[in-house]
């Protein structure tokens, strides 16, 4: 958990920081991108392709859920709230 910075210049180099990580996500995506469109070209509309790919977000996305809701879960309301 981040805790406010007591210098100035913090918060600038804080984003600074989350900046660069951005751009390193926006390049990995980017990458990605072409890789799976040369791995999928000739084959968008294979019934089987479309499934797993399909399955695999559906996967992603209950795990995006559950792993911080599980967390969460285990916190007392009480001290959420006072933090």
């Amino acid at each position: 958990m981040l805790t406010r910075s007591k210098e100035p210049g913090d918060e600038a180099l804080l984003l600074l920081l989350w900046l660069a990580v951005d751009q390193v996500f926006e390049i990995l995506a980017l990458a990605l991108d072409k890789v799976i469109e040369r791995w999928v070209e000739g084959t968008s509309r294979d019934p089987a392709i479309l499934a797993g790919v399909t399955l695999l977000l559906a996967l992603v996305g209950v795990g995006a859920c559950a792993i911080p809701a599980r967390r969460a879960s285990t916190v007392d309301p009480m001290v959420a709230l006072r933090d």
